[in-house]
């Protein structure tokens, strides 16, 4: 199992986050880069964030498609575990880019949480 647990820059923001700590991002589509020690094909799952002023995303790994339409909203803060299938990770520098699709309800701007990513 590898979870990563580097420190990436959101390019929009110019903050830097850990990718095992809460990251809260009001974005319309936003990257953010890590360095991973081991290439390969990996299982990736995500521990999201779940709440009222989170909204539907798209997510993308150095490109390559990931998740469509990921709703995270949910009438109450809370955390959840999503399986997102397979991924292929660069050796050095990969790329996660999160793409707001839709806003919450009722709102005119998004949340995005991750807590952490594991890849097996």
């Amino acid at each position: 199992m590898y979870i990563m647990s580097n420190v990436y820059k959101d390019t929009k923001n110019q903050r830097k986050i850990s990718f095992h700590s809460q990251s809260f991002l009001s974005l319309w589509a936003s990257c953010a880069t890590c360095t991973s020690a081991l290439g390969g094909q990996y299982n990736f799952t995500g521990i999201f964030t779940i709440a009222p002023d989170y909204g539907v995303f798209n997510i993308y790994i150095n490109g390559q498609w990931i998740a469509s339409n990921l709703d995270l909203s949910n009438p109450v803060a809370n955390i959840r575990e999503i399986r997102l299938g397979n991924v292929n990770l660069r050796s050095g520098k990969n790329t996660l880019t999160v793409e707001l699709v839709e806003y919450p309800k009722e709102l005119s701007n998004s949340s995005f949480g991750i807590d952490k990513m594991i890849f097996k």
